[in-house]
């Protein structure tokens, strides 16, 4: 079990960065929309 989750840790890590990449996109256009709004 522990070999795996070293084997998957780069999957893990490329995943984590789209996960926070798509996040922080999500809010930047949230925040532009509200400011459309205003």
């Amino acid at each position: 079990m522990i070999g795996e989750l070293v084997g998957n840790y780069g999957d893990v890590t490329a995943l984590s960065i789209l996960v926070g990449l798509m996040v922080w996109y999500l809010k930047y256009q949230t925040k532009r929309q509200a400011k459309r709004e205003d």
